[in-house]
């Protein structure tokens, strides 16, 4: 974001030598958590740099809560009129109650952005209240920020009269007898605009991108769960086919490490940045607002003066004793109307500086986030591109193996597999020690059958890490009878035909195996 200018380092000059480049630099770092529950807030050390005469040194170190950047805001929002005062991070009252690591965090680095715009701008690092704010002790600043500013500094009888003020303002445009005066400039208008649509276009990208990072959490976290599951499979296998599993449980989960933290990048680097352009446009609409307060301010007291200029002389052609007094009062209303004025012109001329200085800051501010974010996108697909394109040598001689035995028995006869699982369909509860004796018939009289498609001997599909075979007899998901293969864990040979170390409750199920 904006930053401030630095000295260089390695320069022979001393940071707090006249000819040294002014700068000022400020850090907020640190954030602890103090009190709990309702009274819990947090503090953060602000460190301050720089060479400017009017600082008491070169570093100072102070410490401050949230409520003394509000102060700060506020301050300069009530001195200086027509200046884009930075926005400060919305306060979350869901937050304070659980002041997460990530919202701690987002905090400090919105509040850092905040006081570093300030200190970079030209007008508002000159302000006698962040001089207090970098440099005034705890206790100096707590008296600051409970002194009464604004409104809440008027005496009762003034707040009364504005209230009757505001009072018969919204009575006559209710009532139809006075209609709100505005601002008629073209290009005053197309400001406005442009405002306005830019907030509602800023708003929907951060939406999104809101949304970009909950699906990246979510992909991440499902991958994770995916790991887990899939190193547990693994350990029920044995040789190639377990450490496969086990090696795509373990990609699957550095994955997800990798996405979590693509999440937190995207969260802090692209939504934030929104987040933040989003909250400095409403700073613009509130001295959008002091702009159109100031206006109808100078046009009502230009027409109430040239009341008083008409009333004043009709005293003087009637020669009333009330001239002294009349003359005084309309010299005071003009004086304060041609103060209005200057408010007004002087309003306008720093907000036209500063959309110009807002237009350049939020082009390289976003494309920064912009930048980021497709570099980080880019980075994350290559990563899982190759974790995954590593699993691939392995996966791939596993399924091989497991498809040139499936094709191998692919070969035998119908009236042969159908024949087995009329025997397998009609075991009864010694199903496992039947099914070892009937399964090792099966395969001797399978053997020739095997070898002319196999080219093989029947133990040689025992060096392959496959899974074992049993036919049964099966009733078909649209009501046909089919004879299906369950696939079941363990090696096959004719020494050793069948392991019945089945992973898949679902096989010995009755869903899948039908004793009729």
């Amino acid at each position: 974001m904006i930053t401030t200018q630095r000295s260089l380092s390695g320069s022979s000059q001393s940071p707090r030598s006249p000819s040294a480049h002014p700068f000022l630099s400020v850090s907020v770092t640190d954030p602890v958590k103090l009190g709990n529950g309702v009274q819990a807030y947090i503090s953060y050390r602000v460190i301050t740099r720089t060479n400017l005469p009017e600082y008491q040194g070169p570093e100072k170190i102070v410490i401050r809560r949230y409520t003394d950047f509000v102060w700060l805001r506020d301050r300069l929002f009530e001195k200086y009129k027509g200046i884009f005062i930075p926005p400060l991070p919305e306060k979350s009252a869901v937050e304070k109650f659980r002041f997460t690591s990530e919202f701690i965090e987002m905090r400090r680095q919105a509040l850092d952005i905040f006081v570093n715009r300030i200190a970079s701008h030209s007008e508002l690092q000159q302000s006698d209240d962040l001089r207090t704010f970098l440099q005034a002790d705890e206790e100096t600043m707590e008296r600051a920020r409970s002194q009464e500013i604004g409104i809440f500094k008027k005496k009762p009888s003034d707040l009364m009269q504005i209230f009757k003020d505001v009072q018969s303002k919204v009575s006559d445009v209710v009532l139809g007898k006075e209609k709100p005066v505005e601002e008629s400039n073209p290009e005053y208008e197309k400001l406005k605009h442009y405002i306005f649509e830019l907030e509602d276009h800023l708003a929907e990208a951060q939406k999104h991108a809101f949304r970009l990072v909950k699906r990246h959490r979510e992909l991440g976290q499902s991958l994770a769960d995916f790991g887990k599951a899939v190193k547990l499979l693994g350990a029920c296998e044995g040789n190639s086919l377990g450490k496969a599993f086990s090696e795509l449980g373990a990609k699957s989960e550095m994955l997800s490490i990798k996405l979590q933290k693509e999440a937190h990048n995207l969260l802090m680097n692209f939504e934030e940045p929104l987040k933040d352009y989003v909250r400095a446009v409403q700073s613009i609409k509130a001295t959008i607002a002091e702009r159109a307060t100031a206006f109808r301010l100078q046009c009502e007291l230009a027409e109430t003066v040239k009341l008083k200029e008409i009333n004043l002389d009709k005293l003087m052609l009637t020669r009333s004793d009330k001239v002294g007094e009349a003359e005084f009062e309309y010299k005071e209303l003009k004086a304060e109307s041609e103060e209005a004025t200057r408010r007004f012109e002087t309003i306008v001329r720093l907000m036209s500086q500063e959309i110009v200085r807002f237009q350049e800051q939020k082009t390289s501010d976003m494309g920064l986030a912009f930048h980021e974010f497709a570099k980080g996108q880019e980075q994350l697909a290559n990563k899982i591109a190759d974790a995954w394109r590593s699993l691939l040598p392995k996966l791939e001689a596993c399924s091989s193996s497991y498809m040139s035995c499936l094709n191998a028995l692919g070969n035998v006869s119908q009236p042969q597999m159908g024949k087995e699982a009329e025997k397998l369909s009609s075991l009864d509860n010694g199903f496992y020690e039947k099914a070892k004796e009937l399964m090792k018939d099966a395969l001797t009289r399978l053997d020739s059958d095997v070898k002319s498609s196999y080219k093989g001997a029947i133990e040689d599909i025992g060096r392959f890490d496959i899974p074992a075979v049993i036919i049964v007899r099966t009733i078909h998901c649209v009501g046909g009878q089919v004879t299906h293969i369950a696939l079941m864990g363990g090696h096959v040979s004719a020494s050793h035909p069948v392991s019945l170390s089945c992973t898949n409750s679902s096989m010995l199920s009755g869903n899948f195996l039908s004793s009729k």
